[in-house]
């Protein structure tokens, strides 16, 4: 059985990683009868080609699924701009092959998708309206239609399946599976963090894990700091995504840092490439945080958060409907009361903490990249049969 994966790979992307694991899983499991590959061109690069080159990669595509089994495609809103989903659903089936994606958002955080409203009766509110009316229709045929056509759609929360339902497609062509863990090795700590933080023995540090994004509660980590302790500290591990768009919010959050005096009791480490570390990174710390947008983060479900899992650490988060059904089958993440700062502190206040906390390492092994390919390898049986 061959799988050809378009995906985006070898860049800084957490799906990109997400994938790459899967398939080293696959191989390590000894799933031998499954030979995958990845197209050589990321969804990242051809979004923003030219028309001639833009023809060439996707009639290039469709030359090499000849030669495939399944086509499986890494979903995200972001990567794909034009046709692309259409011409690999349509160009694959007409190939005779399967196809099926990995859907990491949820399609109800994209607007466009969902009928437009007309916000008054004036000229301006029809030219808009019309305008909304024909992107929606636009989204339709190059979004909509290629997943409800998909042969197999693979989620990791209730939040996103439920959506791709209420867009059409059928249920019984979704599985939901768990979103797997990375495999850490014995990582020793570094000691970058607390050098930079003047810790102590005695002092606690909490830390945020991924890049730097508005939707991640980074403001609200700074924020409870004030609440707790002087010997509560907060290492922010990470920097801008090399991709982001919105690079100003390093310069907020910095701004936040300042105005509440705790230059003394934060770091933020940059951008960390290397796997290695950022896992010795993280174990330098106490307990990892995730104030994670609970409007956003109700529809997405977080690898970050399973970085923290991985390495063992005591992690808190806020009480989303992912992170609540990450909740209801591991005891290793605990959820503050409510949504704020206030909570974040007094939950990580009563926290019992020492690493590691094993029923993080247990989650971790159950729910591995290597052991969840068995279900990754079970679902390409499916399709191929």
């Amino acid at each position: 059985m061959r799988v050809l994966n378009l995906t985006t790979h070898n860049e800084a992307c957490g799906i990109a990683k997400y994938q790459e694991s899967f398939i080293d899983g696959l191989a390590r499991r000894g799933h031998t009868e499954i030979e995958s590959a990845i197209f050589d061109v990321s969804p990242n690069r051809i979004r923003p080609m030219g028309q001639a080159e833009y023809e060439e990669t996707m009639r290039r595509f469709l030359d090499e699924a000849r030669a495939f089994d399944i086509v499986h495609v890494q979903h995200e809103f972001g990567f794909f701009s034009r046709d692309e989903l259409v011409r690999v659903v349509d160009g694959v089936h007409a190939l005779g092959k399967r196809v099926v994606f990995t859907v990491h958002t949820s399609p109800s955080l994209i607007r466009p998708l969902y009928p437009p409203r007309l916000h008054g009766l004036g000229p301006r509110s029809w030219v808009r309206y019309a305008r909304e009316l024909r992107h929606h229709r636009q989204l339709l045929k190059t979004v909509v239609a290629p997943l409800r056509k998909a042969d197999l759609l693979i989620v990791h929360n209730e939040a996103t399946k439920s959506a791709l339902i209420e867009l059409g497609v059928d249920p019984s062509h979704i599985v939901e599976i768990v979103h797997p863990l990375k495999a850490v090795v014995d990582t020793k700590p570094a000691n970058r963090i607390r050098s930079a933080l003047g810790a102590g023995t005695d002092d606690v540090i909490m830390c945020t894990v991924g890049f730097l994004h508005k939707y991640k509660g980074i403001d609200a980590a700074i924020k409870a700091l004030p609440f707790l302790p002087d010997h509560y500290k907060l290492a922010i591990i990470g920097g801008m995504n090399p991709t982001s768009d919105d690079v100003r919010f390093y310069d907020t959050i910095a701004d936040l840092i300042r105005k509440l005096d705790l230059i003394d009791r934060v770091t933020i480490t940059g951008y960390i490439e290397d796997d290695d570390e950022l896992d010795a990174l993280i174990r330098e710390c106490d307990v990892a945080v995730y104030p994670y947008n609970p409007v956003y983060y109700d529809q997405v479900s977080s690898g970050a958060l399973n970085i923290s899992l991985a390495n063992g650490m005591p992690t808190v988060a806020y009480p989303t409907r992912t992170f609540r059904e990450l909740a209801a089958i591991t005891d290793a993440v605990t959820l503050t009361r409510s949504a704020n700062y206030y909570e974040l502190a007094r939950t990580v206040k009563e926290l019992e903490l020492g690493w590691p906390n094993e029923r993080a390492l247990k989650f971790a092994a159950d729910y591995s990249y290597e052991r969840m390919s068995d279900e990754l390898a079970a679902i390409y049986r499916r399709l191929a049969s």
